[in-house]
Formats: C-alpha cells, structure tokens, sequence
C-alpha cells in the first residue's frame, strides 16, 4: 500500500501531531509512505525527515496559488500513491480540486471547526466534498457539522475520534519530581498547565486572567504554558504588566508533552474553538483533572463536576472559580484525576488500526 499524507503545515499542532502518529503506524504495517507539507516543514515535519520518512513541501505561503498546486499534482503523479489522505482545510480543497485533473483515491479529515471558517471557505468546501471517496470525522461534533451543515452524504463520512498512546502519558512520578525542580516549585505547590498553540482561538490569555485572579487566595500557584505562536508577545505583555513573572512559566513548543503533564496538577483548555483536541486526551491519559470550555466534543470526555469542569467560551469569573476550587482543594484534585484516568481507559481508542482497515476497504 502506497499512503500520500497531505498536511497544510507540520509544526506542533493536533492535526500535525495525529499524522506523525499514523504515518509511523502505517510505516509499521509495511505500507510506503510520503508526507506533503504545503508549508515549509514544521518541528513535527523535521521529526518525520529524521525519522526516515520522505517530506516534501510545495512552499506555500498563506494562500495556494496555481504554482503550488502544479508542484503538488507533480509529486501525486510521480509517486503514484494507492491512496491521499489530506487533513486541514488548504490541503483539502487543493487534493480535491486535483481530483478533477487527475486520478486518484481521497480521504480527508478535517482537525477544525468548519463552522467557524468564513461563509466564502464553507460553501467551496461543500462544493468540492464529492470529490472525497471518504470523510473521517475526528469528533462527533465534526461529523454531525459536515452532515448537517455541509451536507456531506452520511455513507462517505466515518466517525474515527482522535486517539493517543496513553501508555505514553502515564503519570510518572521521577518526571515529575525532575521538571517541577526545573520550574523551582515543590512538590505541594499547585500547578496548572495549558498546552496548545499560542494563538487567539486558543485564548491562554484569559488562562493568565483567571490564574491572576486566583493568586489572592492561592500565591503558591504556578501557570505554565506549553506551545508557540502569534500571540506569545501578547501573553508575556500581559504577565510582565500585571507582576506575574516568575508565577507564569513559558516552555515553549515542546514534542513530550508528557514530561510537562507529569510535573502538573491541573489541565486548563479555554479555547474558543476545538474539535477533540489532542491536548485534552493526554491530559486524561496523565491522570489531570480537566477545566476546559464547552466547545466541540469536549463536554464527552469531561465529566463536569466529577473529573473537571466545563465552562462557556469567555466566562473568566466561572473559570476563576474553578481554579479557585482546584486550587485550594487536595482531595478533589485527586479524586478528579482518578476520574480522568477512567475516562481515558474508557473512551480513547486507538484510532491508528480502523484507519488501516478503512485504507484497505477503500483501496480495493
């Protein structure tokens, strides 16, 4: 089996992340296998070249242009693949355009919320969709937007929800010990951990809000951020402008989060947009008692009340609360990581074999 992986960017991201994963497990099955960065390769595209894959880019910048879409039908055709697998919404619509000049077999699947991209990228999404030989959905949210909104044909969309190695992420108490000596903080000082993109949707700002908020009651608290992008600047404004050095950690873009997971007490998510984020299950998988927002199918994998909370997008004062809670309270946070843990033994698949099968069905 010849797999093409199609990817919009490769730096550290869910998507990103989730094709390196299946790349590496196709890789084991003795399928060949080529990743298309449309953007200049990313950490994530760097590992994979390291790894012995072959990474290629048709150095997009931040529109596909017809230059980038000729290099891109170059290499489907030189490599003459069984199969493309495009994620993320440039890499999508430009492997579906393809299609029409050239033949091969499609599958997509998406990592965002098509509901939030401008109406223009909606209705060329719906007008490509039949070009797919099949959509996996990565969430239930997903699939019921694609079906509902798009108007996707329920036979050609597959719910597969992102998955993780959560042997990966069990809690591992010498990690633990070695990076909160790395924070200087000790063992009985609480701290809350957000790891994703620095960007606006992901919204660490009104993360570092909610913690300032909660230092009144709580000072031994500690907020660490893992991850990079746009709005860093932004964030060390903030924390610098509100006395917050030296209680607000940056680590930067990071490929073991697990090591940054063990060191942490609690896992905080305020994003203003998400599918079924990578983050928020290997926050499950480390044994973290979860707050994130309601937004896509986080509500199904935190149990509010009983292994986190669930806020609304925004809600600063709800989520000052709950830190608040978490902060001061021992036992709940133990008691709402072992819900967590249950959670992830429960509900994470791995996603990684159904992918292969599917694969081999529609090949055939």
């Amino acid at each position: 089996m010849k797999i093409l992986y199609v990817i919009t960017t490769t730096c550290v991201g869910g998507a990103e992340q989730s094709l390196a994963q299946l790349a590496a497990y196709m890789k084991e099955q003795k399928a060949e296998v080529k990743v298309v960065s449309l953007r200049t390769p990313g950490a994530v595209g760097v590992q994979l070249a390291k790894a012995g894959f072959s990474v290629e880019t048709v150095d997009m910048d931040n529109i596909p242009t017809p230059i980038q879409l000729f290099k891109l039908r170059k290499i489907i055709t030189a490599f003459k693949p069984d199969l493309v697998h495009a994620m993320l919404y440039s890499a999508i619509e430009m492997c579906r355009i393809l299609r029409y000049f050239t033949k091969f077999k499609l599958v997509t699947t998406p990592h965002f919320d098509m509901s939030k991209q401008p109406y223009l990228l909606q209705a060329v999404d719906r007008t490509l969709k039949s070009m797919d030989s099949m959509s996996f959905a990565e969430s239930v949210y997903t699939a019921q937007y694609l079906i509902g909104h798009q108007n996707y044909l329920k036979d050609r969309v597959y719910l597969l929800p992102n998955s993780i190695d959560k042997k990966r992420f069990a809690r591992d108490f010498v990690k633990r010990q070695q990076i909160r000596a790395k924070w200087g903080v000790s063992l009985r000082e609480v701290v809350f951990i957000c790891v994703a993109r620095l960007v606006p949707e992901k919204n660490q700002l009104l993360f570092l809000k909610a913690f300032k908020n909660i230092l009144a009651k709580h000072p031994a608290a500690r907020a660490v951020l893992v991850g990079d992008g746009p709005e860093k600047n932004n964030l060390e404004l903030f924390v610098t402008s509100n006395d917050l050095t030296g209680k607000v950690i940056f680590e930067g873009q990071q490929t073991r989060v697990d090591e940054f997971l063990s060191g942490a007490d609690v896992f905080v998510l305020p994003s203003n947009i998400e599918s079924l984020p990578l983050a928020l299950l290997e926050a499950l998988a480390a044994g973290l008692p979860c707050i994130a927002s309601q937004v896509g199918d986080i509500p199904l994998f935190v149990e509010h009340g009983r292994s986190g909370f669930i806020f609304k997008p925004g809600d600063e004062t709800m989520l000052s609360c709950v830190m608040t809670e978490l902060a001061v309270n021992e036992p709940l946070r133990k008691k709402m990581g072992e819900i967590s843990l249950q959670i992830a033994d429960k509900k994470l698949i791995n996603n990684q074999q159904a992918y292969y099968k599917a694969y081999q069905k529609i090949i055939k």
